[in-house]
């Protein structure tokens, strides 16, 4: 897996909202909206590829995206609170898919957008990472830029904590912590977006 540093997310927006570098006038490839609204989630979300392309609008829930098990690789839900920045990205894509089941759904056939899209995209925009370099990415950025304690970042991941023995002793969701974290997160990185306009 590659991953961009927490000093390359400048770049990595820069791509997104197509400027400086990555300015389609600059000789780069254009980014289809929906692909890119899917990279936003998939970096604000820290959540894997297979979970944010397959997503559909009936798993918003108030404040919360429930992720079902069977699209989980551990095979157990998981519900990630909606900051303002998450926020965003679904009314963007809201704007561009009126009626269709999915979130991000595919431009050229019925269904959600192909898995392999967000990586495309930032392979063809010579960026070097992975749709799944984006969660270490955000990883790392929570720890070392928001000193965000390691139980939060591994549950907003979705990671199992500590042992099998620790793990049934400790059963905290630590949804407030997780409520926050993401919050911050969102917040950076539109700040990030807005920067250029």
């Amino acid at each position: 897996m590659t991953a961009l540093s927490p000093s390359e997310l400048p770049r990595l927006i820069d791509f997104l909202e197509q400027r400086n570098e990555f300015a389609v006038y600059a000789g780069r490839v254009h980014i289809h909206p929906v692909t890119r609204f899917c990279i936003y989630w998939l970096l604000l979300t820290m959540t894997r590829i297979r979970e944010a392309a397959l997503m559909e609008w009936s798993e918003l829930d108030g404040e919360v995206w429930r992720i079902p098990a069977e699209r989980k690789k551990e095979r157990r839900g998981h519900d990630v609170p909606l900051s303002r920045a998450m926020r965003w990205v679904l009314d963007q894509a809201r704007g561009l898919n009126v009626n269709g089941r999915f979130v991000f759904e595919s431009v050229n056939f019925q269904g959600h957008i192909n898995k392999e899209s967000p990586h495309v995209a930032m392979r063809r925009s010579g960026l070097d990472t992975t749709a799944h370099g984006l969660r270490s990415l955000a990883r790392t950025y929570l720890r070392e830029v928001l000193k965000v304690y390691n139980d939060v970042a591994e549950k907003l991941l979705a990671h199992s904590l500590g042992t099998r023995t620790q793990t049934a002793y400790n059963r905290s969701e630590l949804w407030e912590e997780r409520k926050d974290a993401p919050e911050r997160w969102g917040n950076d990185v539109l700040r990030l977006a807005d920067n250029g306009k």
